[in-house]
């Protein structure tokens, strides 16, 4: 069942008339990137958690927004001066609310979340940005089983305007509620799904991206043309194919194998896929997928 999400932010420290909230974002991605955006963008203040210490892409990520038109002088300023960055989890422990956006490996996000729930206050809301591992996998590994959550948002995530709230058995309403206001402070629409696999929007893009997919293996098809049909005769706003592209094309597949096991075979991926993915053509962020984007590469 989906349930519609709304509220005033009542969860909240209020000092001098100033919400005061704090959140973690584990992983500086291209998910992790846009997340600390659109929080940063907001005065929420964000412990952003990367990999290496020498990692500057997400300087190099705002310059392209800058570049592009997307954000401000101003609001650039506004971002960075509302973020720390860190290698070290431990940054994470007085947070009120840990949004990890690391790879699509269960393994490692409950590996994740056993660690948070041993370092983090005890109130600390628990969410994954995942496309489509289970939340109720995760909050197994956890004792604050009801402050387990997931936020599927979409990419790029300061543009598209969804957040699916995943919730499991476990999670609590007052859970549900405040990483609802979380996302009504972010300014985007929330939907409240059930834990399944794919959720809703996973299950829903895996099918459309499926077929594409096969089509342009039989054949049928190019790439090109099975975009422009989608954009052009079907009203979507961009391509199955660029959407493929823009998603990485390893994390299709991934969602793919996922789904295929856990549903049936209607989503099992085509060769072609498992090819491309075996040649380092993932996609926009290398570079190369169905379509070139060599020359637009960002850190």
């Amino acid at each position: 069942m989906v349930q519609v999400c709304a509220g005033e932010l009542s969860f909240l420290n209020y000092k001098g008339g100033v919400v005061e909230l704090n959140v973690a974002v584990i992983g500086c991605g291209l998910m992790g990137k846009g997340i600390i955006h659109a929080l940063a963008m907001k005065s929420v203040q964000v412990v952003a958690i990367k990999h290496r210490k020498e990692d500057n892409s997400f300087v190099r990520y705002l310059n392209h927004e800058l570049k592009k038109g997307r954000i401000s002088n101003e609001a650039m300023e506004l971002i960075l001066a509302n973020t720390v960055f860190s290698v070290d989890i431990r940054k994470a422990m007085t947070c009120d609310i840990v949004i990890e956006a690391i790879n699509e490996d269960r393994e490692k996000k409950r590996k994740l979340f056993s660690k948070l729930d041993e370092i983090c206050k005890p109130e600390t809301i628990l969410v994954s940005n995942t496309s489509g591992i289970s939340i109720t996998s995760l909050a197994e590994v956890v004792k604050r089983k009801e402050k387990v959550i997931g936020m599927h948002f979409m990419s790029p995530v300061p543009l598209m305007n969804l957040v699916e709230i995943v919730r499991c058995p476990y999670t609590s309403d007052a859970t549900v509620t405040e990483i609802c206001q979380l996302a009504e402070r972010m300014e985007k629409n929330t939907v409240v799904v059930g834990d399944s696999p794919g959720f809703v929007t996973s299950r829903l893009m895996a099918a459309y991206l499926c077929e594409a997919l096969r089509m342009v293996e039989e054949g049928i098809a190019s790439a090109e043309t099975i975009d422009m049909i989608a954009k052009d005769g079907l009203g979507f706003p961009t391509g199955p194919l660029g959407l493929a592209d823009a998603l990485g094309l390893d994390i299709v597949l991934n969602v793919l194998e996922s789904l295929s096991a856990e549903i049936d075979e209607r989503f099992t991926p085509c060769k072609l896929l498992k090819c491309m993915v075996r040649e380092g053509k993932t996609g926009k962020k290398n570079g190369e997928g169905f379509f070139c984007y060599k020359n637009n590469l960002q850190g």
